[in-house]
């Protein structure tokens, strides 16, 4: 016995690691991961500061692009960049481009929390501002934001399906589908879901709805395939969201509140 037993003491020992929970496995994915194409090339990020009418760039340039856009700083390695915007790629190379932080992505006493409402976010400058520092100075199709802080994120929704066949690929026309662009909608805290039973303002959508989220990958340049990729990674992303102190979640709830606006996206 003995001697069978001492060559296995031997052996290498080989520690086995354990599968990542969903929780680690959604941070990871939405910390790393662009799952859309880029909008702007990286040139346009970097001179964005001459259309903001400035003689020179801001040394701490991208302090200056969060407090230009009302973005947050990203808790996390992101390039450089704050959160909300992140490295991702073009037809051709490498530009900037958005992520679910950009309206999910918050911050309080100067720390960055992931799915914490963006209540400071101007997207409709972000878009228009970007573009045409790439030298596209091109028209938004709709109003992305009417004030600082809200979204149309439903019209981006209504939009982008119109711009869709019923199997994901790219309509040869357009379908107006009856956007409206003035629903000024506030952005809830990502754990908030785990206790809701529907999601958005009008809550039409179960709260488990795992496509209901992906129709924000709807960029031009997303395929079907991607959309196939991406689905079995939804989940563990919306578990990755765990609230902040209730100190921290009472300061991020407080002005709202006080100003008496219900009007959410869950």
């Amino acid at each position: 016995m003995t001697r069978f037993a001492l060559p296995l003491l031997l052996l290498p020992i080989v520690a086995v690691a354990a599968d990542p929970t969903p929780a680690e496995r959604g941070k990871k994915a939405i910390e790393s991961t662009a799952f859309i194409k880029a909008f702007w090339p990286k040139p346009a990020y970097e001179s964005a500061w001459k259309v903001w009418g400035l003689a020179e760039k801001p040394k701490d340039y991208e302090a200056a692009v969060r407090e230009r856009y009302g973005l947050h700083p990203a808790p996390y390695p992101n390039d450089g960049y704050p959160m909300g915007l992140r490295t991702a790629s073009m037809l051709i190379g490498k530009g900037v481009g958005i992520d679910c932080m950009t309206c999910h992505g918050g911050s309080l006493f100067g720390k960055g929390y992931v799915g914490l409402g963006n209540h400071s976010l101007d997207i409709h400058s972000l878009f228009e501002e970007l573009a045409a520092a790439g030298g596209a100075s091109v028209k938004l199709p709709f109003a992305f934001s009417q004030v600082r802080g809200t979204s149309e994120a439903g019209a981006f929704a209504v939009y982008l399906l119109g711009l869709r066949n019923p199997d994901l690929s790219i309509a040869k026309e357009p379908k107006e589908l009856g956007l409206h662009d003035d629903s000024c909608e506030d952005v809830p805290a990502w754990w908030l879901l785990k206790k809701k039973k529907t999601m958005y303002h009008v809550g039409a959508t179960d709260a488990r709805s795992v496509r209901s989220i992906m129709q924000f990958m709807m960029h031009p340049l997303t395929t079907p395939k991607e959309f196939e990729k991406a689905e079995p990674t939804t989940p563990p992303r919306r578990r990755r969201a765990k609230p902040c102190s209730r100190r921290t979640a009472q300061a991020a709830t407080a002005p709202t509140a006080r100003t008496g606006r219900t009007r959410t996206r869950w």
